[in-house]
C-alpha cells in the first residue's frame, strides 16, 4: 500500500525558522556571540554603576547641611572671658544675620570647652576630659567639636543645664573609659577625676591672675583630682572622641578648677558651631572673629566647597574617562567578533540564501533575515549581561562597600545606556554581513545542485 500523498508541501521557510535553525545548527558561534555581548554589557553595568554612585555621593554631600566649627584660642596662655564670649557672640550674630547665602542664617551657637588629658587608672591609658556646655534635660549631649550631638545612653541620663550650676561635679563616662575603670562589675557612684602629670593644661593660671599681660606671668598650680558622680553611660561604639571621653559640665568644672572670679569664668578655648557650613563663608567669619578679640588664633574644620568639589570632579572624569575608553574598546571588539562570526555563518549558508533568491526573495528581505538573526543574538546577550551586571554591583556593594569611597548605585539610565551600546554594536556588526548575504545571487543557487 502506498503512502498517503503529503498534500501540503514544505513547511514555509519564515523568519523565525530560518534563525532558530541557524542558532541551533552552530550553538558554539551563537553562545560566543552572545557571550561577547553579555561581558560588555556586564562590564558597563558594574563600572557605570560605580561612577553613579560616585556622583550621587558627591551630590548629596554637597546637597546635605554640613556643621561646621571654628575653634579660637589665645595666641597667649589668657584664656577668654565671659565679657569675651559675649563679644564673640555679639560678631558671630551679626556675621551670620548679614552675609549667609540666600539670607539664611541657619542655626549656630557659641560653645566654651575644655579639654584635659587624663590617666584612668588599671591600665594607665589616656582619656579626655570634655568641659561642655549640656543643654536642657533631654536626649542628647553636647560632644566634643567635630562629632554628632547625639549620644545613645547605655545607662543613666545625660548631663542637664541643672548640673551646669550645681555646686557638686557629676559626668558621663565614654564606654572605653568606663570599662577601664570598672572592668566586669557595677560602676561606682563617683570616679576621681585626675590630672596626667605630663599634660599641661592641668597647670592652669588661678583667676585672679587673670587678665595676663605676659606668659610668664601664669602660676604652674596643678589642680585636681576632684570627685564626680557618675550619671549617665555610654552606649559603645561611637568613635573614639566619644568612647574615650569624661563629660563634665564646663562650669562646674571651671569652679573646681579655681576659674571662676566673681561669677567671671575664663574658658582655655571657644568653638563656634555653624548648623550648615555650606552656606556660610566661614574663613570670612573666622577672619572677623579674630579681628573682634586678638590675639586669636582661629581653626576651623577645614571644609571648603571649592575645593571638594574640584577634588572629586577630578575623581569623576578621570573615572568616567576610564569608564568610557575601556567600553568603547571593548565594543569595537565585540563589534569586529560578532561581524566575524555573522560573516562565517553567511558563508556557511550561501547555498541557502541563493535559493531564496531564486524563488523571488528580495535583497531587503535576505538581508534582514542575517540582521534579525543578530539582534536575537544580541537580545539574548543583552538579558543575560544585565543579569550578570546587576549581581556583580550587587556583590560588590555588599563584599566591599566600606572600601569604596561611595557604594555602587545601580540607576535606570545605566541600564539604558547598557542596552544602548550592546544592540548598536550588534547592528554595526551585522550591517556587513547582511549586505554581503543579499548580494547572493540566484545562480549561485545551481552550484549546489
Amino acid at each position: 500500500m502506498r503512502p498517503p500523498v503529503d498534500l501540503t508541501g514544505p513547511v514555509p521557510l519564515t523568519t523565525w525558522r530560518y534563525i532558530t535553525r541557524g542558532i541551533a545548527r552552530r550553538p558554539l558561534r551563537s553562545t560566543l556571540a552572545t557571550s561577547g555581548v553579555a561581558v560588555v554589557v556586564a562590564f558597563f553595568v558594574v563600572f557605570a554603576s560605580m561612577s553613579a554612585g560616585l556622583h550621587r555621593e558627591v551630590e548629596e554631600e554637597l546637597a546635605r547641611p554640613r556643621p561646621t566649627h571654628v575653634s579660637m584660642e589665645h595666641a597667649s596662655p589668657t584664656p577668654y572671658s565671659s565679657s569675651d564670649l559675649a563679644l564673640i557672640e555679639a560678631v558671630a550674630a551679626t556675621f551670620m544675620e548679614g552675609t549667609s547665602a540666600d539670607g539664611v542664617t541657619g542655626g549656630w551657637a557659641v560653645d566654651p570647652v575644655v579639654e584635659l588629658t587624663l590617666s584612668v587608672p588599671r591600665d594607665g591609658a589616656r582619656a579626655v576630659l570634655w568641659g561642655i556646655v549640656p543643654g536642657q534635660a533631654g536626649p542628647t549631649i553636647a560632644s566634643p567639636p567635630g562629632l554628632t550631638p547625639g549620644a545613645p545612653l547605655d545607662m543613666g541620663r545625660h548631663l542637664s543645664a541643672a548640673d551646669d550650676d550645681a555646686a557638686g561635679l557629676v559626668c558621663v563616662l565614654g564606654s572605653s573609659v568606663r570599662d577601664r575603670l570598672f572592668p566586669g562589675v557595677a560602676v561606682n557612684g563617683t570616679v576621681a577625676l585626675g590630672p596626667d602629670a605630663s599634660a599641661d593644661p592641668w597647670r592652669l593660671p588661678s583667676a585672679e591672675a587673670y587678665p595676663l599681660d605676659a606668659a610668664s606671668a601664669w602660676e604652674s598650680e596643678v589642680r585636681g583630682p576632684f570627685a564626680a558622680t557618675v550619671v549617665g553611660l555610654l552606649a559603645p561604639g561611637q568613635g573614639g572622641g566619644l568612647d574615650d571621653g569624661v563629660f563634665v559640665p564646663v562650669h562646674a568644672l571651671l569652679r573646681a578648677l579655681g576659674q571662676e572670679d566673681e561669677g567671671v569664668y575664663y574658658f582655655p578655648r571657644l568653638v563656634l558651631t555653624v548648623a550648615d557650613g555650606t552656606r556660610t563663608d566661614v574663613r570670612a567669619l573666622g577672619d572677623e572673629l579674630a579681628r573682634a578679640v586678638p590675639p586669636t588664633v582661629v581653626r576651623d574644620d577645614g571644609w571648603d566647597r571649592a575645593s571638594f568639589e574640584r577634588t572629586f570632579g577630578q575623581a569623576q572624569r578621570a573615572l568616567d574617562s576610564w569608564l568610557w575608553a575601556v567600553t568603547s574598546a571593548m565594543a569595537l571588539m565585540l563589534v569586529a567578533g560578532v561581524s566575524d562570526t555573522m560573516l562565517v555563518t553567511v558563508a556557511d549558508r550561501r547555498a541557502e540564501l541563493a535559493t531564496l533568491r531564486a524563488t523571488g526573495a528580495r535583497r531587503r528581505s535576505v538581508s534582514r533575515l542575517v540582521l534579525a538573526e543578530v539582534a536575537l543574538l544580541g537580545a539574548i546577550g543583552l538579558g543575560a549581561g544585565l543579569l550578570a551586571g546587576a549581581g556583580a554591583t550587587w556583590a560588590v556593594d555588599a563584599l566591599a562597600g566600606d572600601a569604596l569611597v561611595a557604594p555602587p548605585h545601580l540607576d535606570w539610565w545605566v541600564m539604558a545606556a547598557a542596552a544602548l551600546i550592546a544592540m548598536g554594536a550588534v547592528s554595526v556588526a551585522g550591517y556587513y554581513p547582511a549586505r554581503r548575504a543579499a548580494r547572493e545571487r540566484p545562480t549561485e543557487a545551481l552550484r549546489y545542485e
